[in-house]
């Protein structure tokens, strides 16, 4: 890597012929083009990219929802990318090719804010879910009042449609219960859902609680 001075033309950024242009802490240096290996990629790299892929897929889609609910140290790293990070250690399972996500293992939100408590999910006819939890019972007055204002976030996932569904802030805490609505498609398919609280002002959250698997019927 060589360092480059500065002439009329000022800061060269980019790729010219073998060697790349870019600036270095504040210094523009030169480096050559690296080298397209000529090696097939090992099983173990086959399977990191598969399982790399399951899981940017599927929390690509419910992008707001993790810049919501995931706490990072965004000067080094994102809140969707300690996301992945995450998943990709404690959310696969099975065995090379045969991988897939976990849903009891997701994590939508990893925040510090108190969780729900003894939660419940219940597909009631219609087709719609019926969540439950209990109230924050155990705090002083003035923190009882701030916490039972917190917002109630539902994240409904179809895996045979892989589609989402939100339920954003229609309960707060103290409601204790909340029923979600879904679309007369999902009839028959299998469900995965989560839940977590947000204060109102959005700048805490608690961690999820994965509600469990369901199927609505008509």
């Amino acid at each position: 890597m060589g360092v480059i001075q500065k002439g009329i033309l000022g800061s060269i950024s980019g790729k010219v012929g073998p060697a790349v242009f870019c600036t270095l802490k504040t210094q523009d240096v030169v480096r050559s083009l690296p080298k397209k290996s000529s090696k097939p990629p090992v099983q173990s790299q086959l399977d990191q990219r598969q399982k790399f892929a399951s899981v940017t897929r599927f929390l690509a889609e419910i992008n707001d929802i993790i810049n919501l609910g995931y706490t990072a140290n965004k000067a080094t790293i994102s809140s969707m990318n300690a996301a992945v990070k995450y998943h990709l250690e404690n959310a696969i399972k099975g065995d090379s090719p045969n991988f897939a996500l976990d849903y009891e293992k997701v994590v939508i939100s990893n925040g510090k804010l108190l969780r729900a408590e003894n939660t419940l999910a219940v597909q009631a006819a219609g087709p719609l879910l019926q969540v439950s939890w209990d109230p924050a019972d155990d705090f002083d007055p003035a923190e009882k009042l701030a916490r039972d204002s917190d917002k109630v976030m539902v994240l409904v996932y179809n895996a045979a449609k892989d589609r989402f569904l939100v339920l954003n802030g229609s309960a707060v805490r103290g409601d204790a219960a909340v029923d979600v609505q879904m679309p007369r498609s999902f009839i028959g398919d299998t469900l995965y859902s989560w839940m977590f609280f947000v204060t109102g002002d959005g700048r805490k959250t608690s961690p999820s609680e994965f509600l469990g698997m369901t199927s609505p019927t008509d």
